[in-house]
């Protein structure tokens, strides 16, 4: 495998940890963020990685290493944001005004 491929690994390894820290950043922000193109991602870099001779993928090992704590980092932080915002509905559904409710109910009833 070339220097180039290596090269191009680094590259989508960076790209892909700019992506996890800006999510990182607009969570911490409140905001709700779509991640559904990191799995694949990092899955294309993963099967790369693997491609490497041994003297390449030594060199990569690092990178693959941050990018690995850098993606649990952001699990724990989707968990909290999942966790607040459940908290947020609990307490919405708890101060829900009953006569609303009753005037859903009964156009469900219709």
């Amino acid at each position: 495998m070339s220097e180039q491929t290596r090269f191009d690994l680094t590259e989508q390894i960076a790209q892909t940890a700019s992506v996890i820290e800006t999510a990182q950043r607009l969570i911490h922000q409140g905001q709700i963020v779509e991640l559904s193109a990191l799995q694949e991602k990092i899955a294309i870099i993963c099967k790369e990685a693997e491609k490497l001779p041994l003297a390449q993928s030594k060199e990569i090992l690092p990178l693959l290493q941050k990018l690995f704590e850098s993606t649990e980092r952001l699990e724990k932080d989707i968990n909290m944001q999942h966790d607040a915002l459940s908290e947020r509905l609990k307490l919405r559904e708890q101060n829900a005004n009953p006569l609303f409710a009753q005037e859903v109910q009964d156009e469900e009833d219709q």
